[in-house]
């Protein structure tokens, strides 16, 4: 259940805070076959209840373009999963994933009513 919470708060921020509608993202549009797992996260975080607390960070980890499905939602204690290109867990933030090992990030997704402060 929690995965699938993840999945649409991604797809919900991917589809509504892109800045031209369809970004390029690893080398393809967003609109891609390859990136069907990533439109689905979004569409998912779109249809939960706290779309406006969730974002998307793309990065570079272990020169590899990587999301961060991160939140700002405070009594959700979540934990923080991080996707490769092709939708492969790396796992997640803090415990697989180094924080301070994450270069190049930005905003990649947010909703227009994102309620999180201090994004980029």
């Amino acid at each position: 259940m929690k995965k699938t919470f993840y999945i649409s708060v991604m797809s919900l921020f991917l589809l509504l805070g892109c800045e031209d509608g369809s970004p390029e993202i690893c080398g393809t549009n967003l609109e891609s076959e390859e990136n069907s797992w990533l439109r689905t996260e979004i569409q998912n975080i779109e249809n939960s209840g706290l779309k406006d607390a969730f974002y998307i960070v793309r990065a570079t980890y272990q020169n590899q373009t990587v999301f961060v499905f991160d939140n700002c939602c405070h009594q959700c204690g979540t934990v923080i999963p991080v996707y490769t290109c092709d939708g492969t867990s790396l796992g997640h933030l803090g415990a697989e994933v180094d924080p301070d090992k994450l270069k190049n990030k930005k905003v990649f997704w947010k909703t227009e009513n994102n309620q999180c402060t201090d994004l980029d």
